[in-house]
C-alpha cells in the first residue's frame, strides 16, 4: 500500500467518523439544549425570570443556536443560513436586554456542546472519531464566531433604530410643548411625563441658533446636563436647537456652565417658569428668542434667568 493510498484510506475514515459524530450530535441535541437553558437561567440573572426573556424564548434561541452549529459540523462547506442568530440579536434587543448576558448565554452553549463533543469522543474506542474532531475544531469554531458576529450586529443595528424612533418621538413631543399643540385628551402634564420630565420642579427654554443647517450647536448637552444630574428634552429644527430644562435653584450655576460649555453659536434663555402650559410663551420670551433676530447677541447669552410671575 502506497502513503498516498494510506492517506486516503484515513482521510475516509475521518470524515466517515465526523459524520457519525455529527449524527450522534443531532440526537443529543433535544438533552443538550434544555441542560443549556437550565445552567443559563442558573448562571445569568437575565435568564432566571420570565420578565426580559420568557424561558420560551430562551429554549427556542438556545436550540436554532446549537442546530446551526451541529448543522455545519456535519457539511463544513456548507454556506452557513445567519438567519437565526440575527434574528435573536433582533428580539434580544427590543427586549432591551443586554448584550454581554446575550453573547454569555451563546458561549455558554458551544462549551457545553464543544465539552459532549469531547467526552464521546475521548470515550470512543475509534480513534478516527477523536482525530475526526480535532481537524473539525477549527470549523466549530468559526461557525460560532459568524454566529456571534451576526448576532452582534443585528442586535446593535436594531438598537440604533430604537433609538433613532425614541429620539423622533422625543423631539416630536418637544414640539408639542413648544407650539402648544398636545395630543388631544392628554395636557402638557401628559407630554411632560412622557418625556421623562419631573412636574415638581421649575423649568426654562434654552434656544441656541444651529451651527449648520439642521446640525446642533449645542452638541451632547442632553447627556452633559443628565451628567449633572438635570433633565431636558429637545427639538432640532433647520434653523434652530431648542430644549426645555427642569431648574432647581441650586443647580443653576452648574447649568449655565454647561450651557456656556456646549455652545457653538448664539444661545439664549428664558426666565423660569413652573408650567409646562407655559413653554410655548417661555420659547417667545426676549432670552429664549430665535438667536436670528436682532436682540440675539453672539455666542451663549446664558446668565441667571429672571423668574416669571407665579
Amino acid at each position: 500500500m502506497t502513503d498516498r493510498t494510506a492517506g486516503d484510506g484515513r482521510g475516509r475514515a475521518r470524515n466517515a467518523a465526523l459524520t457519525d459524530l455529527a449524527a450522534w450530535a443531532e440526537r443529543k441535541l433535544p438533552t443538550l439544549i434544555e441542560e443549556v437553558c437550565a445552567v443559563a437561567r442558573d448562571r445569568i440573572d437575565l435568564y432566571q425570570t420570565d420578565d426580559i426573556v420568557p424561558h420560551d424564548d430562551l429554549h427556542r434561541s438556545v436550540a436554532l443556536n446549537l442546530q446551526f452549529i451541529v448543522s455545519g459540523l456535519a457539511d463544513p462547506d456548507h454556506t452557513p443560513d445567519l438567519t437565526a442568530p440575527s434574528e435573536t440579536g433582533r428580539r434580544r434587543a427590543h427586549q432591551r436586554a443586554p448584550l454581554p448576558e446575550v453573547l454569555r448565554c451563546y458561549r455558554l452553549g458551544c462549551a457545553m456542546l464543544w465539552d459532549m463533543l469531547l467526552d464521546h469522543a475521548r470515550g470512543s474506542a475509534r480513534p478516527a472519531v477523536l482525530d475526526a474532531l480535532i481537524d473539525a475544531s477549527s470549523t466549530l469554531w468559526r461557525l460560532s464566531d459568524e454566529h456571534a458576529l451576526a448576532l452582534t450586529e443585528a442586535y446593535r443595528a436594531a438598537t440604533a433604530e430604537i433609538l433613532a424612533s425614541q429620539q423622533r418621538r422625543r423631539s416630536a413631543l418637544v414640539g408639542a410643548l413648544f407650539t402648544g399643540q398636545v395630543v388631544v385628551d392628554s395636557g402638557a402634564w401628559e407630554v411632560g411625563k412622557l418625556l421623562g420630565l419631573p412636574l415638581d420642579t421649575r423649568l426654562m427654554v434654552v434656544a441656541a441658533e444651529t451651527a449648520g443647517l439642521a446640525e446642533e450647536s449645542l452638541v451632547g448637552v442632553e447627556h452633559h446636563l443628565a451628567e449633572i444630574g438635570v433633565v431636558s428634552a429637545w427639538q432640532l429644527t433647520p434653523t434652530l436647537q431648542a430644549g426645555v430644562i427642569t431648574l432647581r435653584e441650586e443647580q443653576l450655576d452648574a447649568i449655565l456652565a454647561v450651557l456656556r460649555e456646549s455652545a457653538g453659536a448664539r444661545t439664549g434663555v428664558s426666565p423660569s417658569y413652573s408650567s409646562l402650559a407655559e413653554t410655548p410663551r417661555a420659547l417667545h420670551l426676549p432670552g429664549a428668542r430665535s438667536p436670528n433676530s436682532r436682540r440675539a447677541r453672539p455666542r451663549c447669552t446664558c446668565s441667571a434667568p429672571a423668574r416669571s410671575p407665579r
